[in-house]
């Protein structure tokens, strides 16, 4: 179902409050910039939940583990209820996916990790990470335009600072599928003119504690959300059987 929301078209989505600037947007800009940098550095529990709102109906997908964004390696436990597949692991390491997946549909109990090629991972689905990779989202952040500061919130028993901006189509379209041209060609009539909102919270560090991406094409609602809580549990990014190699063949909603 998240597919509704990739090839969906219509009026943008209203830009949410205007909150009033306390800096130049150029220091916001650069802000977030450094902040994503500096997250890039550590290691940190990972939860990043995918929604997408049709009809009043939520299809939500959730990942969580850890992450070593220094090392570029990551483990994910993903579930995604209703689906074929509704839960399964992933690794990350720096050149391979790893998917802990069934040999065969009409046994599911019986599972096999499956490895493609990191590169061979793009986007496919609005906000959505290729690769459910959550390094893709801190590296959009120095792209955020009209940066404002929001205020202070409590987050969590935590307290952080809220920043708000805009991608442009650009931005959210850099990585996708070859195969999903047509879409691009749709989103360019349909794109809202401020850009696809984001929000930012830092905390005192300046470190990244969580990121929202919202986007409303044709009244069908995306909504990204990644939350990070450092320190991160050791990341054990190979798995401790043999893997299949499936090059080019391994597609779907769970990989990103």
């Amino acid at each position: 179902m998240l597919l509704v929301a990739a090839t969906a078209c219509g009026s943008g989505s209203a830009p949410a409050s205007s909150p009033s600037p306390t800096g130049s947007q150029s220091n916001d800009i650069a802000l977030l910039a450094g902040a994503s940098e500096r997250t890039r550095a550590i290691t940190s529990a990972v939860s990043m939940v995918s929604t997408l709102t049709n009809d009043g109906q939520d299809y939500v997908l959730t990942l969580q583990g850890s992450f070593d964004f220094a090392a570029d390696t990551g483990s994910l436990v993903i579930t995604f209820p209703g689906g074929a597949i509704s839960r399964t692991e992933e690794l990350i390491t720096e050149s391979s996916l790893y998917f802990r997946l069934p040999a065969d549909p009409s046994q599911p109990e019986q599972l096999i990790w499956v490895r493609i090629p990191r590169a061979e991972a793009k986007v496919r689905y609005l906000l959505r990470p290729p690769g459910n990779d959550p390094e893709y989202v801190l590296a959009q952040l120095p792209k955020a335009r009209s940066v404002r500061l929001v205020g202070s919130e409590q987050v969590g028993g935590v307290a952080l600072t809220r920043y708000q901006g805009f991608l442009d189509l650009q931005t959210v379209t850099a990585d996708f599928d070859p195969s999903r041209r047509e879409l691009v060609a749709q989103l360019q009539n349909a794109w809202p003119d401020q850009g696809a909102p984001i929000d930012v919270w830092l905390d005192g560090p300046g470190t990244v504690r969580r990121v929202v991406q919202t986007l409303n094409l044709g009244g069908v609602t995306t909504r990204l959300q990644l939350d990070l809580t450092p320190p991160g549990d050791t990341v054990q990014a190979h798995p401790q059987e043999p893997a299949t190699s499936v090059e080019g063949k391994l597609q779907g909603i769970l990989m990103g």
